[in-house]
């Protein structure tokens, strides 16, 4: 188990009563750990994440073979939110590339970013908590900023404002190919606010106290905004807060009547939102998967590709815009596959510099 945990989180050592989160995992670790563990445990126990290593215990054997137990040699649950992921990029390369059209997973994905935010980011206490929450964000901007540098000088298709994730602030209000990285934008504009709001002590305090509550507050805020009672000033971001406070709502929901109170949301919110009924059906789809299925079965063959492509899918989402153009010409196919092996490389390098990084931190500390 420590082995799993230590690989995952890139830390030194892990002692018997270090958890997932206060180990500083998130949603991007998060999903080699689960897959590893579920491999190990022959199950993934609830709320693992926030359980001590120590007490994450393999499932007993049964005596004997049954239909039953060659089902679970075959087939393996996974969580939810990574299976979303993993189908979610493939739909949104698939759709810019024109192999299929399958819209709304980007924003299921934003309601997924909640999800997770309020399971791995909202424990612990002031600096160190503010401290995981910052390093999580910097996970995803600076991999972000190194590749949209890149595209910056290689096309005439970015400015300066993308490198420095302010499209939407200080770009144009028209949709052009400067708005190709709206999505990371708005995921790092909320991540930044929502660590800020909660270093207040007494929201800290309010969140902790009323876990269910809060979210909804920030989901009546984020209608205000949908429903362009108030105009942001920031423009094409109104979906953000709005669900992704939906899908923290989705994870603090404990009871039934909870569950269907969100359900609820979901289905009277979104709805008028798109005027495109599949596209919003594929988004309250998405929200009512968590709502309801914190798992799903996936044949364990698909469990190893949905891992890595849950992994890389923001990696996948920002290299796939100048991966396809030249191949989409030749075959659309190709230009989907292309984008996800190209994407799936870049997350490996970012990964690889992240060990590094980490093993020349270590040597310091040891050398001192």
């Amino acid at each position: 188990m420590k082995q799993i945990f230590e690989d995952a989180l890139e830390v030194a050592e892990v002692e018997d009563t270090d958890t997932f989160v206060s180990l500083g995992g998130d949603s991007l670790s998060f999903v080699a750990a689960s897959v590893r563990l579920e491999q190990v445990l022959g199950h993934l126990p609830p709320d693992w994440h926030l359980t001590p290593v120590g007490r994450l215990q393999p499932a007993p054997k049964q005596k004997g073979r049954s239909r039953l137990s060659g089902m679970k040699r075959m087939v393996a649950p996974i969580d939810t939110s990574i299976v979303l992921r993993a189908v979610g990029i493939v739909f949104i390369v698939s759709t810019h590339i024109g192999l299929f059209e399958w819209q709304g997973m980007a924003h299921v994905l934003i309601a997924a970013a909640g999800y997770n935010f309020a399971r791995f980011q909202l424990p612990g206490q002031g600096v160190p908590r503010l401290r995981r929450q910052l390093a999580s964000v910097a996970r995803i901007v600076l991999p972000a900023m190194a590749f949209i540098a890149f595209a910056y000088l290689v096309t005439d298709r970015y400015s300066l404002a993308n490198i420095v994730l302010l499209n939407a602030i200080l770009g144009p209000v028209e949709v052009t190919t400067q708005w190709h990285f709206w999505f990371i934008e708005d995921i790092v504009y909320i991540l930044l606010a929502m660590a800020a709001l909660l270093a207040i002590p007494w929201i800290h305090r309010t969140e902790h106290r009323f876990p269910f509550l809060y979210p909804l507050i920030l989901f009546g805020a984020g209608l205000l905004t949908r429903y362009e009672i108030v105009e942001p000033g920031v423009p094409h971001t109104i979906p953000a807060l709005w669900l992704f406070a939906l899908g923290w709502a989705v994870a603090r929901s404990r009871t039934l009547l909870q569950r269907l109170l969100v359900s609820a949301l979901t289905v009277l919110t979104i709805p008028g939102f798109f005027d495109n009924v599949h596209r919003e059906a594929t988004m309250m789809a998405g929200v009512l998967l968590l709502t309801w299925l914190p798992a799903l079965p996936v044949p364990r063959v698909l469990t190893r590709p949905a891992a890595i492509l849950a992994s890389a899918s923001m990696h996948i989402y920002l290299v796939h815009w100048l991966v396809y153009p030249p191949l989409a010409d030749i075959n659309r196919p190709l230009a989907v596959a292309g984008s996800l092996a190209t994407g799936i490389a870049y997350w490996a390098l970012c990964n690889r510099c992240t060990s590094t990084f980490h093993w020349f931190r270590n040597r310091s500390r040891q050398q001192l």
